[in-house]
């Protein structure tokens, strides 16, 4: 099939250009800078690095020096470069050879602007391991091997490392650490890419002692007999096929006597050593006589026992006496409450006993030091037997040690009901089947999501970031909302009094043609105190929006046209929407311009500033210029203008623009009306705003709703790719989409995408680090879920939420649905997995999105991106998940972010399963992590 290339733009991305302009205009006083490669590679050149010199009146100024310099060993060519007739002057950074942050810097005068990098690494060039001369002389012993991975610059570089053992029955392999297995040479594999060496490592045990055996019972009765060997180890007591001539002796031949075979034959009562020696070596075994009799176990009730159960135990040789009688199961104490000399009773303590698979265990009995055990079934873990499609959530203690009862596949999440995405915590899930023994498993390295069939691939250290999209965008508009919001915090609840007074003052509603006076808050600096003055002319009126032109628009008086639509649009489509399902936009209309009607600026203003916002609100416009002077007064909003009269799509044409700033429009009128409906809801106290990742949540939900009025699809509807975004995609030259489709609900899968990859690092909640905005996406779908599962109608729960006066964040959300945080988070986070599994359904709705074929829609975008963007659209199905065989597994997490959780797919067959959830060190898990579980097969 010969596939046409698609055309992808992310709203707010936006390419400066910049207006004809002469040698007359000056002086500079804006430098915007183009956009540069986020991660180059060191020591290449980038060519085409431009910035644009403007007047204080926007008019790009011709003739106008640019001194270009680089740090890290960089270089500019040319180091000084002339603006042409669009104010762009452009020169060729070549990089430093040191891979790490690296900075061009542009001056015009006391103008600067800087481009900030983060250097790669260059191909790998150099790939060697320690080859030999690496020897263990005990078994369990470990050595670290050293790698040189390095570019020709001598950068670290190199991809995932894989470190495998081709005779693992010799050595086995984590990461760089061998550890001793058997005697022999092992072969150590160590590849990245293409590039790979082999490591060899000996394994050669030298005898450090003599062990004896058995190690119990080491308390014997009178006239008792115990049969010792003596076994040649290594210095961890591992034994060694050594022969060795063996003398025994013994300290007390009255109490303990030995042959040269090592029989010992009890006497006296008293203590004795019986020691073995061969050669330069020795081993000892320190002996107790008691005068005994030795007691005895006829029987254990009940069958199985369970934590928190009194046990009865009868036989013979016990004794009366209740403090010489001691009891313990799986090694673990339980309290004799009664004795006599054929029955004991003992109480087993909730939370004594060793996580481990139901299975027989030993029952120790000692009396005055002698013992006597017996094998008796144990059930120390919470048994589930789910049926396929049945599910189960488990916090608190419950977490601890469970079983699964049945054969068959399930996915598991531990999830983090920390309310903060800032916060996280470390786990070790640990795993044994029914029939092995109750110690610690070995660790094992876990399998790792495989879609499409490809090779299963390493667990990702930090989060991914989308290298081949622009997410300037999205990090602007999100920290110009925080901005937004701490202003309100501050400011309080605004003063009607005067509030609109400088609109009103020129009419109450705007006609076309007519030039108003306005201010654009300056987000390159205090945007209450700082503005930018423009004069913009009414280039539509509707009934419920205006839309404003800056004279001085690349395009001004151009595209009066496309002015109307967007303003038709808004007033017959977007407005509605917003009134059906979030509420009056124009609730404090009253108290400000007192025209009806929301206010949308566009200006050239926008596109120069820094922060590369497609369009923001600002909420210094409800408040009085007493209080901020860049205010407007009314509610309006702000956004880019196109630059180029060009046809198509690309960026800064009418075309390009026009595509992705409806959904803009209708997204950021939200905003304005999430925060008036706080303060209106505040009354005379202060308003409770919302967090940022719910306020952005619900602007994205906005953009859905008008999606669907767009495209057609609905609530429940399992929406697939072909449906929705197969068009958006697809902006010019395909006959069944149309021109210009809006582009909606594809970057809210852009950012799934990130989230899916690294779910354990990303949260819905917020952000994890300062350049994370990845709640773009999951937090829509976090509420979308939340919404679909709710019981109410859409318009009756989203007006709830946005309304909601003084709840915030995930509190604010389980009200809504009548559900803990924890519960809602353990079934968001099996749905991510388990949406159109092409499985078994779940049991429960509640473990899927029914609005949404996540899977259709990310198989989707793969076809339509993979062959052009690999790293972007890596799978059919993105989502990071562990996958686990039945058996032993001992699997640590170092960091789940809250908010979130971890994913695993367990099958297998051996009948039972047994799950631990354990601290990183091994002991009591966090509080705040949860299980969530679901049999699929």
């Amino acid at each position: 099939m010969i596939r046409r290339r698609l055309f992808l733009a992310l709203a707010g991305v936006v390419l400066v250009a910049g207006c004809d302009g002469g040698d007359e205009f000056g002086p500079p006083s804006t430098l915007t800078k183009g956009p540069v490669e986020g991660m180059p590679t060191v020591g290449t050149t980038m060519a085409g690095v431009k910035v644009t010199v403007k007047d204080a009146d926007g008019r790009a100024i011709r003739g106008e020096r640019v001194l270009w310099s680089a740090d890290a060993g960089g270089t500019a060519s040319p180091a000084e470069s002339v603006t042409d007739g669009e104010g762009v002057a452009t020169t060729a950074w070549t990089l430093g050879t040191v891979a790490g942050a690296q900075t061009f810097t542009a001056n015009v005068g006391t103008l600067q602007a800087t481009f900030p990098v983060m250097a790669v690494a260059d191909a790998l060039a150099r790939f060697e391991v320690d080859h030999g001369g690496r020897v263990l002389h005990a078994i369990g012993d470990t050595l670290h091997l050293d790698l040189i991975a390095e570019d020709r610059y001598g950068n670290a570089a190199g991809g995932v490392v894989t470190w495998i053992s081709l005779d693992p029955s010799i050595a086995t392999v984590q990461g760089r650490v061998v550890t001793a297995a058997a005697e022999g040479v092992a072969r150590i594999e160590v590849a990245s890419g293409t590039a790979a060496d082999t490591a060899h490592v000996e394994v050669d045990q030298i005898l450090a002692g003599l062990l004896l055996t058995p190690a119990s019972p080491r308390v014997l009765a009178q006239t008792e007999t115990l049969q010792l060997a003596a076994v040649p180890v290594d210095s961890n007591g591992v034994a060694m096929d050594t022969a060795l001539a063996v003398a025994w002796s013994t300290s007390a031949a009255a109490v303990a006597s030995v042959t040269q075979g090592g029989l010992v034959e009890t006497g006296d009562v008293g203590e004795a050593v019986i020691a073995a020696s061969g050669g330069s070596v020795v081993g000892e075994a320190a002996l107790k006589v008691k005068t005994g009799p030795r007691p005895a176990i006829e029987a254990i009730a009940p069958a199985p026992i369970a934590a928190g159960d009194t046990i009865t135990i009868t036989g013979t040789g016990f004794s009366a006496t209740l403090a010489l009688n001691s009891v313990t199961v799986a090694g673990a104490a339980a309290t004799v409450q009664s004795a006599s000399a054929t029955e004991l009773t003992a109480h087993v303590a909730a939370g004594s006993l060793p996580c481990a698979p139901t299975t027989d265990v030993t029952v120790l009995v000692a009396v005055d030091e002698l013992e006597a055990s017996a094998q008796h079934p144990l059930s120390a873990a919470r048994r589930h037997a789910l049926v396929v499609g049945e599910s189960v959530t488990l916090t608190g203690s419950d977490v601890l040690c469970n079983e699964l009862a049945e054969s068959g596949a399930y996915m598991i999440s531990v999830f983090n009901a920390t309310p903060s995405p800032t916060a996280s915590s470390a786990f070790r899930l640990r795993g044994r089947a029914s029939g092995t023994t109750t110690t610690a498993a070995s660790p094992t390295i876990s399998a790792v999501v495989a879609p499409g069939g490809r090779a299963r691939s390493a667990a990702p250290a930090a989060p991914l970031t989308r290298s081949t999209l622009d997410r300037a965008a999205e990090t602007a508009h999100a920290r110009v909302l925080e901005m937004n919001l701490a202003l309100l915090e501050r400011l309080g609840r605004p003063r009607p009094a005067s509030r609109g007074a400088a609109l009103r003052a020129t009419a109450v509603v705007p006609t076309v043609g007519q030039v108003m006076a306005l201010r654009i808050p300056d987000l390159d600096g205090n945007a209450c105190s700082s503005y930018k003055a423009v004069n913009a002319r009414v280039a539509w009126v509707g009934n419920h929006g205006v839309i404003l032109e800056d004279t001085v628009a690349p395009l001004a008086g151009d595209i009066d046209s496309h002015w109307q639509s967007i303003g038709q649009e808004y007033d017959a489509l977007m407005h509605q929407v917003l009134l059906d399902y979030f509420g009056d936009p124009l609730i404090l209309d009253a108290e400000l311009d007192d025209n009806q009607r929301i206010l949308m600026l566009f200006s050239e203003r926008v596109n120069d500033f820094e922060s590369n916002v497609a369009g923001f609100v600002f909420s210094g416009d409800f408040y009085p210029r007493s209080d901020c002077a860049s205010s407007d007064g009314a509610e309006i909003f702000y956004g880019i203008v196109p630059t180029s009269a060009a046809t198509g799509y690309s960026a800064g044409t009418v075309g390009g623009w026009k595509r992705t700033m409806r959904s803009t429009v209708i997204h950021e009128v939200k905003h304005i009306l999430s925060f008036a409906s706080r303060i209106s809801q505040a009354g005379d106290g202060h308003p409770y705003f919302e967090h940022s990742w719910l306020e952005e949540a619900t602007a994205r939900l906005a953009e859905e709703f008008y999606a669907r009025a767009k495209y057609g699809y609905s609530q429940n509807g399992n929406t697939q790719y072909a449906q929705s975004i197969y068009c958006e995609v697809r902006p010019s030259g395909w006959p069944e989409c149309g021109e210009g489709s809006p582009y909606i609900m594809a970057k809210h899968y852009f950012a799934l995408l990130d989230y899916y990859g690294a779910v354990e690092h990303l949260t819905p909640i917020g952000r994890t680090t300062a350049g994370d905005y990845t709640f773009y996406g999951s937090g829509w779908l976090f509420v979308r879920w939340a919404l679909d599962h709710a019981g109410v109608a859409e318009s009756v729960f989203v007006k709830a939420l946005v309304g909601e006066p003084r709840l915030q964040g995930v509190e604010n959300l389980a009200a809504r649905t009548g559900r803990s945080y924890p519960d809602l988070l353990a079934d968001f986070s099996l749905a991510l997995a388990m949406d159109d599994h092409g499985g078994t359904d779940p049991a429960r709705a509640e473990l899927t999105f029914p609005s949404w074929d996540t899977r259709n829609i990310f198989k989707g975008l793969y076809d339509d991106f993979n062959d052009q963007y690999p790293s972007l659209v890596p799978s059919e199905f993105p989502l990071f998940r562990r996958y686990l065989n039945y058996g032993d597994f001992d699997i640590e997490v170092t960091k789940l972010t809250g908010g979130t959780a971890s994913l695993f797919d367990l099958s297998g067959t051996p009948g039972a399963q047994l799950l631990e959830l354990l601290s990183s060190s091994g002991g009591t898990p966090p509080a705040n992590l949860g299980i969530a579980v679901v049999r699929f097969q």
